[in-house]
């Protein structure tokens, strides 16, 4: 009889972490006051170099052995295809 698959698990927890950030979103709400100010240009923020290295670390940590297994594989075409030239200027 096959397991229970993890999607229950997996929507509780979405659930519970929702709530979580709409109370810390409702503790945390300050009232908004404007005040004219001068017309600067808007600053644009770079987003820091450590969000695109996590999602890469993430990447890497998924397909750790992909870097072997392409270089065993490029390895093995380049001996067919020595094996492929020697045989064709022996056979000619």
């Amino acid at each position: 009889m096959p397991k229970k698959s993890g999607q229950d698990r997996r929507r509780k927890l979405s659930r519970s972490k929702r709530k979580e950030l709409r109370s810390l979103g409702a503790v945390q709400q300050q009232p908004v006051t404007h005040t004219p100010v001068a017309a600067a240009p808007p600053k644009v923020s770079i987003p820091p170099a450590a969000v695109s290295t996590s999602k890469i670390t993430q990447i890497a940590a998924k397909h750790r052995y992909v870097v072997g297994e392409l270089k065993r594989i490029s390895i093995l075409a380049g001996i067919i295809l020595v094996i492929l030239v020697v045989l064709a200027v022996v056979l000619s």
